[in-house]
């Protein structure tokens, strides 16, 4: 994500447009949220969900912007995305 973050354009703001639209506004960086969103589940829910068997370790599904970690020794799967804390001014 801290690789994400610095990625600028050439007028100085942050190439992500949803970041951008806050710098625009005033907004401060806070700091990343390394587990914003976590999601868990069995193999089996994994599948219902996604309509896919997750093989072991990482794994991409459609829409998600990060990899499914799943571990068949486990019977789970695990998704974390990361989120960033941006403060605005109150004035």
């Amino acid at each position: 994500m801290e690789e994400y973050l610095s990625r600028r354009r050439e007028d100085g703001l942050s190439e992500d447009p949803w970041l951008r639209a806050h710098e625009r506004l005033g907004a401060r960086f806070v700091k990343v949220a390394p587990f914003a969103m976590t999601i868990t589940g069995t193999l089996d829910q994994w599948h219902e969900w996604t309509g896919s068997a997750l093989k072991p370790g990482p794994n991409a599904v459609e829409g998600g912007i990060a990899p499914v970690l799943a571990s068949p020794e486990q019977n789970l799967g695990v998704y974390v995305e990361a989120n960033v804390w941006l403060e605005h001014p109150l004035t």
